[in-house]
């Protein structure tokens, strides 16, 4: 598979999302930063081989897998609203 500069970019950009949803759900430890990481870029990758380019997507699914694959006796992924650095709420845009 070959990438241009523009996948990449998506595609880090689709990590960054999927391990900013994953940092929110509280559930990050020592003894699995490493291996999260690694199931969010395989799956990404993976997804991306296979043709989906959306960087929302390929976040969605590579946390969606994440959290079934690290947490699969845990029902539900805990919801966490967005934030900024500061911890406090984003504002939505107006308009």
């Amino acid at each position: 598979m070959v990438l241009e500069d523009e996948d990449l970019q998506r595609l880090g950009s689709a990590f960054d999302r999927a391990w900013d949803r994953f940092l929110r759900t509280g559930m990050l430890s020592a003894a699995n930063l490493q291996l999260s990481q690694e199931i969010l870029a395989r799956r990404i990758l993976d997804h991306a081989r296979a043709g989906e380019r959306d960087e929302w997507r390929l976040a969605r699914d590579a946390f969606m897998h994440l959290w079934q694959v690290q947490f699969p006796d845990l029902a539900t992924v805990p919801v966490a609203g967005p934030t900024n650095r500061r911890g406090s709420k984003r504002r939505g845009r107006m308009g």
